[in-house]
């Protein structure tokens, strides 16, 4: 087995700022084409009219539980697949892809089948109407049956990032992205004499976009790890792999859980001033995740380039990575607050003609965007904590942020100013949180050159 020290790894070799900028601009195409893939999804959909974007809105919270739950085997896997990269392991790191590819699996599909079921139920537990309720669950039924494929996709291009081919994984995510864009229409409205399947036909884009980017990813990784020569090794080896898995997927999913569940929590507050309110809340929440894909793209590159480093003790790697990270999320904060103010007026009149859910709108991109800056040093904060296994940390300071910060200010600022006054809630929450995570991250990048317990 060679556990030796691969030479040409540019992790570990190359420029730090130039690698991490590099890897992060590969991967923002990727997370880009994600959110591309939901913001069609949402646009053609408010086609349909305030109760099926109403509908998008109680589906928001819903949705981003079920991908809390992706998103911690996706890191969990990618961090130790890049270790078993970072020792030029190669055994340990096809074993390592497979068993990542079938825990996935083994969560995903008993999921999809209560959910499924339970889809009715769950617009009645969020409160939406009969009318708001028939037509999103329909569309919940079909996105639980590609909750499997959606785990193929999401595991898959995160073990290629962490394998250092994030280019590949952005491509991935591009390509099923096209595929939802030219299907969308077409299942939604139909063609010629046929009327399309509404609301249900973005289901069955995105259900047909996954599979496609489930098969490519798959045989991806299978060539790339010849994983073809380690499937058959034996079954407790896998097993072996998945209760390393279970610990630490178990905290990242936890933690991402909190933010879906407390903004389910606050739509549930919202829903009192009217389905106007739910719906400007859920296109704000979706539109939001536009200028957070670059701060994901930095958390997704500098997770795998910190655990690289870390494994063979290049902490002076680390910290300049640190530095460089910091201010290019300061500088991001700014530029993406400029952008939503020179375009906001061409996002509302694109998605929406209701002049409630318009001036809403138009009060959140005017007041929230800049303080979106605290939610990114804040994403970092969490992702460099995860690397050097600092995961009760990570726990705490999510707690803090929804119990401590986000939820009180939203039912303050709705008991206060209304509708209007929950975007005010949600500035101040992320102003506060985003001067705790800078602290954290000073208090990280000031000590020595050797800081970090590993």
């Amino acid at each position: 087995m060679n556990v030796t020290q691969s030479a040409d790894n540019p992790l570990l070799h190359h420029s730090v700022k130039k690698r991490l900028l590099v890897n992060t601009l590969h991967i923002l195409i990727g997370l880009l084409a994600v959110i591309s893939f939901n913001l069609v999804d949402t646009w053609f959909i408010s086609q349909l009219g305030v109760d099926a974007l109403s509908a998008m809105g109680y589906l928001g919270p819903v949705v981003l539980i079920l991908i809390a739950v992706l998103i911690g085997t996706e890191m969990t896997a990618s961090i130790h697949v890049a270790e078993s990269v970072a020792l030029n392991d190669r055994r340990r790191t096809a074993h390592t892809i497979l068993a990542g590819l079938s825990f996935s699996q083994v969560i995903t599909l008993p999921i999809s089948v209560i959910g499924f079921f339970a889809a009715p139920a769950i617009f009645n537990l969020l409160g939406a109407n009969n009318q708001i309720a028939l037509l999103g669950q329909d569309y919940l039924k079909i996105w639980f049956l590609g909750y499997p494929l959606l785990a193929f996709c999401m595991v898959g291009t995160g073990l290629l990032r962490g394998g250092g081919n994030a280019k590949s994984a952005g491509r991935l995510l591009l390509l099923a992205t096209l595929i939802n864009v030219v299907i969308d229409p077409l299942l939604i409205f139909g063609v010629a004499q046929w009327d399309g399947l509404g609301i249900v036909g973005a289901a069955w884009a995105s259900f047909l976009a996954r599979l496609v980017c489930s098969v490519f990813v798959v045989k991806i990784l299978k060539d790339k790890y010849q994983l073809h020569e380690h499937q058959l090794e034996g079954l407790n080896r896998h097993i072996a792999l998945w209760s390393e898995f279970i610990a630490l997927t178990a905290t990242v999913a936890f933690n991402r859980l909190l933010i879906p569940l407390s903004t389910a929590i606050a739509t549930i507050m919202i829903a009192q001033f009217g389905d106007f309110a739910v719906a400007a809340f859920g296109l704000t929440n979706l539109l939001t995740t536009l200028p957070l894909a670059f701060v994901l793209a930095i958390n997704a590159a500098v997770v795998p380039f910190i655990k690289q480093n870390l494994s063979l003790n290049q902490h002076e790697r680390v910290v300049e990575g640190l530095r460089f990270v910091v201010w290019l999320v300061l500088g991001w904060g700014v530029v993406q607050a400029v952008f939503f103010w020179l375009i906001y007026p061409f996002i509302v009149i694109s998605f929406t003609k209701d002049p409630l859910v318009a001036d809403l709108l138009e009060f959140y991109f005017q007041w929230v965007p800049l303080t979106l800056t605290g939610t990114g040093l804040f994403l970092v904060n969490n992702a460099v904590c995860y690397s050097f296994k600092q995961n009760r940390d990570v726990l705490m300071l999510n707690l803090l942020r929804c119990v401590g910060f986000y939820l009180p200010c939203v039912y303050l600022g709705g008991q206060y100013g209304g509708s209007y006054g929950v975007f005010i809630g949600i500035s101040l929450a992320n102003i506060m949180m985003g001067l705790l995570a800078l602290y954290r991250l000073k208090q990280v990048i000031n000590t020595s050159k050797d800081p970090f317990p590993y």
